[in-house]
């Protein structure tokens, strides 16, 4: 090495101390945390801000409004022109033209009130949902009733995230949660509606009291969150499995599952629902515009060319997959190093990964919504057993 380059080397070496030396009071741990303590809480407000300035007036808000304010006596005639009559009473003429007239499909269930009220059942199932909306039409109007449900839900969402942060010690991990979040859909969900946002609630609030050893508490939010979407009834049984895999506590998960499994087929079937098949075949082989004597048969070519597409759409359109391999690579690294979760964590992380695989194979929508609080619980827990840190406070003085 010549002495112009080790001149060099010190000199970039001793310029490096001296940025360090000037740097380290403004890059201490309580400045650090305090500042991504700020950025997070401006991220969630300004999400919920936008949620209610600008909301996303999306088809599947008709469906779940007729289902709110439907009644025995009401006809299809009526609860049709009543539903839509409300949305064109609150959305922009370019929003209800993409509603009504957007595609053949919106076409046809805006000129069929029958078509459009067959479509009914399968939204129904979420009952804690459209009980949520339906009691906040006592309070407002039936089309700001999901609206505020997913932008309070995108509030309490985010609280429920910090407090993760705060009690886990890893504030400083804020920007990757961020990042995540919004990847995994968050500003999405916050203003259309749809109960994913209300279902992550209580679903991530069941994840962190199960991983605290509250399970008195925690089961009752999950229970809560089936009622909201019972598709979390394949999240609940990897649960059980992974409860006895994991030889941790079986009673509660198995109490859970049986009592979800049990009100899944009471949902199901006092709400008129097609069935799993005739459900599938709509949402992931072929739409139809009613859904009056629809009752195709089993078909495992038609089951295939679904999972096809909802690999395909997944890996075009849609991030939950190279999060998900991102994640499962990070939590291999941990344990690489040596930095494992404790018994309780990994125990919700298989049952995490189980549960995409299960979710998948039973009914492939490749919407990133779907698996959005799953993503974020499987970051969180990572991000507890690394405990990220960028400040400056646990390295040696720099002599003067």
């Amino acid at each position: 090495m010549s002495i112009a380059e080790q001149d060099t080397r010190n000199l970039a070496n001793w310029s490096m101390d001296r940025l360090t030396r000037l740097a380290r009071p403004l890059l201490g741990k309580t400045i650090l945390d305090r500042a991504a303590l700020t950025l997070f809480v401006l991220f969630v407000i300004a999400i919920a801000i936008i949620g209610v300035k600008k909301p996303e007036y999306n088809w599947d808000m008709a469906p779940y409004i007729a289902a709110a304010i439907k009644t025995d006596t009401i006809s299809n005639e009526e609860l049709h022109r009543k539903t839509w009559g409300m949305i064109e009473a609150r959305a922009s003429e370019s929003q209800v033209y993409k509603l009504q007239a957007g595609n053949p499909y919106n076409l046809y269930q805006y000129q069929n009130p029958d078509a459009f009220v067959s479509m009914l059942p399968m939204y129904e199932v979420k009952i804690a949902y459209i009980a949520t909306i339906r009691a906040l039409t006592n309070l407002m109007d039936a089309v700001d009733a999901p609206v505020w449900i997913s932008v309070i839900s995108a509030l309490i969402f985010g609280a429920l995230v910090l407090w993760w942060m705060q009690q886990g010690g890893f504030l400083q991990g804020a920007p990757v949660v961020i990042s995540i979040m919004l990847l995994s859909g968050y500003f999405y969900m916050a203003r259309i509606a749809t109960p994913d946002l209300l279902f992550a609630v209580f679903c991530l609030g069941g994840i962190y009291l199960m991983l605290r050893g509250r399970e008195n508490l925690a089961l009752p939010l999950l229970f809560t969150a089936f009622m909201i979407r019972p598709d979390n009834i394949i999240f609940l049984f990897a649960l059980l499995l992974a409860a006895i895999a994991f030889n941790s506590k079986k009673t509660g998960a198995f109490a859970l599952f049986a009592a979800s499994l049990a009100t899944y087929f009471w949902i199901t079937g006092g709400n008129d629902h097609p069935g799993w098949w005739t459900h599938f075949y709509f949402s992931n082989v072929e739409i139809q515009n009613t859904m009056v004597g629809f009752k195709p048969d089993f078909s495992l070519t038609a089951y295939l060319k679904g999972l096809m597409r909802g690999i395909s759409v997944s890996l075009q359109n849609n991030n939950w997959p190279k999060l998900m391999l991102v994640l499962i690579f990070a939590w291999a690294l941990l344990a690489r190093a040596g930095k494992l979760p404790d018994k309780k964590a990994s125990a919700m992380l298989a049952t995490i990964v189980l549960t995409f695989g299960g979710k998948f194979i039973v009914f492939p929508l490749p919407d990133d919504r779907t698996y959005f609080v799953y993503i974020v619980a499987f970051t969180l827990i990572l991000l507890e057993t690394w405990k990220p840190r960028l400040d400056l406070d646990d390295r040696p003085s720099i002599p003067a």
